[in-house]
């Protein structure tokens, strides 16, 4: 896990409680915070929050907002971003130490040899902006990354 002196990150974790089809009975999320940094003064920060909105038997999906709370959007829609996968096909977010966001994708046809994916992301106001992507073919002892959520938590 990376060290960040940039950027200041939140994981937020949402507990699910209730289970039902009637809407009136639906789960409802209570985010809980986990682990801060700290704030570099010197570097602009990116700062986000990741809510657990939804799991799935191998995924959870997060919200991501900023840390004042605000849900971040591209290009005008919420951001909902998964995390986990299957054996072929992997999805991940990394954080990095100037404050970006990672969103992480990984498929493969044969578990072997994997087509790889980082699209990079930076906040502008509520939006996270892309500035990058990155495209390589990696082997399957590399893969882990695109199916976790690797943002820095503890001081």
């Amino acid at each position: 896990m990376h060290r960040v002196a940039a950027a200041a990150f939140v994981i937020v974790v949402a507990s699910l409680v209730g289970c039902s089809d009637d809407k009136a009975d639906a789960p409802v999320a209570t985010p809980s915070t986990v682990s801060t940094t700290t704030e570099a003064p010197d570097v602009a920060p990116g700062c986000f929050t990741f809510e657990e909105v939804d799991r799935g038997a191998s995924v959870t999906v997060y919200a991501v907002r900023d840390c004042d709370g605000r849900t971040l959007t591209i290009d005008g829609a919420p951001v909902a971003l998964p995390v986990g996968g299957t054996v072929t096909h992997g999805e991940g977010l990394a954080c990095t130490d100037d404050g970006r966001l990672v969103v992480k994708a990984a498929n493969s046809d044969d578990g072997l040899t994997y087509q790889a994916v980082d699209t990079t992301y930076e906040i502008d106001g509520t939006t996270l902006v892309e500035v990058d992507v990155a495209a390589a073919s990696i082997e399957a002892a590399d893969v882990q990354p695109y199916y976790e959520l690797d943002c820095p938590v503890g001081g």
